[in-house]
This record gives structure tokens, C-alpha cells and sequence, in this order.
């Protein structure tokens, strides 16, 4: 049994071993390092998203208010229109039925009513 010799192969060996170890740590930690670098520009690529995202949203929101306004006064103008038309088409009405030709003007033979008369327009 050769112990001395035992003694210094064992302790080259578990030499050997403490390097690799130390070796193995240095890659973990540059490893480690690189991947916290990719951790960090992944959030800001993240935060710059959500505020594009944000501002996009907020834009959309301001866009459909700005439409809903605009409906609402074209809706407005469409009553308003149709007011102006039924007032016109009313008045109109009113003149037409209400004028009466005056007796001398009326067309002898068919008295002075009737849906030809004179001074009567028909719609």
C-alpha cells in the first residue's frame, strides 16, 4: 500500500475538481449576468409597449368621443332638417287648401269647387 503516493494523486485530483468547480462558477455567473441583462431589456422593450399601447388607447378614446360628438350633431341637423321640411310641406299645404279663387276667375259650367277649379293646385 502505497500511501504517500495515494495521498498526492487524491489531493491533485480533488486540486483538479476545486478548479473545475471554480471554473463552472465563473461561467454560471456570466451566464447569470447575461441573462439579467436580457431580463432588463425585456422590460423596457416591455414598458415602451405599454405605453404606446396606452397612448393608442387613449387616442382611440378621444377619436370615439370626437365621433359620438359629431353623430350627435348630425342626428341634430337631420331633426333639424326634417322640422324645416314638415314646417315647409305643412305650409305648403295650408296655402293650397286654403287659397279660394276669387268668383270671376272660376270656370263656368263646372261651378266653383271641385278639383279642377281655378286657383287650386293638386298634389
Amino acid at each position: 500500500m502505497n500511501t504517500p503516493s495515494q495521498n498526492d494523486a487524491l489531493q491533485r485530483e480533488l486540486d483538479d475538481l476545486r478548479q473545475d468547480k471554480e471554473e463552472k462558477e465563473r461561467e454560471l455567473q456570466d451566464e447569470n449576468a447575461e441573462l439579467q441583462g436580457n431580463v432588463a431589456k425585456m422590460r423596457a422593450e416591455l414598458e415602451a409597449i405599454m405605453k404606446e399601447l396606452q397612448d393608442l388607447m387613449d387616442t382611440k378614446l378621444g377619436l370615439e368621443l370626437e365621433i359620438a360628438a359629431y353623430r350627435k350633431l348630425l342626428e341634430g341637423e337631420e331633426n333639424r332638417c326634417d322640422i324645416i321640411t314638415l314646417s315647409f310641406i305643412r305650409r305648403k299645404t295650408r296655402t293650397c287648401v286654403t287659397t279660394v279663387p276669387p268668383a270671376d276667375t272660376a270656370v263656368r259650367g263646372r261651378g266653383s269647387g271641385g278639383p279642377f277649379a281655378a286657383g287650386k293646385k293638386q298634389f
